[in-house]
């Protein structure tokens, strides 16, 4: 299996997760040069009557690149910032970054 299709079938994954936990979820529409993050960061926002998640989904690891830039992106209070690294057994890890 490719890496994009890896990324793909987790980022299924974190959704079906988030969408049980009585998120909805928004995913950009793929198109064939590549998917479009939401604010060059994350790949889908998720929203619930108290919050809302901007998620980023990795696989086994993140950067620490990809930390500091989650980081410094400001967000109102009420909106977490989230990197849901996808482990072995279909156990995803979640780092929220403040």
């Amino acid at each position: 299996m490719n890496t994009l299709a890896k990324g793909k079938r987790h980022e299924l994954e974190c959704r079906k997760l988030l969408e049980e936990y009585g998120f909805k979820v928004f995913k950009p529409i793929w198109n064939r040069y590549g998917e479009k993050d939401i604010f060059g960061h994350f790949d889908m926002i998720a929203i619930n009557s108290l919050y809302v998640l901007l998620v980023q989904v990795k696989t086994k690891t993140h950067t620490k690149k990809v930390y500091n830039d989650i980081k410094a992106f400001e967000v109102p209070r009420n909106v977490i910032k989230l990197i849901m690294v996808r482990m072995p057994k279909k156990v995803f890890k979640i780092i929220e970054v403040k």
